[in-house]
This record gives structure tokens, sequence and C-alpha cells, in this order.
């Protein structure tokens, strides 16, 4: 039996649906492995000798502090 027009949009968009909260799923994980990156760098950054190195774990930190979970961005 063949699927009508509104049963193949309405498969479609299930599908879209169940691939959207999968990356999301995982979009989830990687900012809160961010999250838990950006504790060391902060420390790092007042802990380093050389002003580089400051800088480096400085940018890290406020790169973490902009992707955190949770932000409107995401």
């Amino acid at each position: 039996m063949h699927k009508s027009e509104a049963e193949k949009i309405d498969s479609i968009l299930d599908e879209h649906q169940q691939i959207y909260r999968r990356h999301n799923r995982i979009d989830n994980i990687l900012a809160y492995c961010a999250c838990i990156a950006w504790i060391p760098c902060i420390i790092a950054a007042f802990g380093v000798d050389g002003i580089y190195l400051k800088i480096l774990f400085a940018v890290l930190a406020c790169c973490g502090a902009v992707n955190r979970p949770g932000n409107p961005g995401d």
C-alpha cells in the first residue's frame, strides 16, 4: 500500500526530529566537556610563568566561558 503525502511528510518530520535530538544530546555532552576543560585553563592562566602562556590560557578560559552549556547562542 502506498503512503499518502501527509504520511510521507510526517515520516520525514519524525526522522528529522530524531536526528535533531541525537545531535542536541551530542552537543550538550561536548559543551559539558568543554566546561570541565575550562577550569584547568583558568588555574593555568594564573599559575604559569611566561606572558604568552598566560595569554593563551586566558583566551581559552574566555572561550570556555562564552561557550558554556545553556548559552542562548548554542
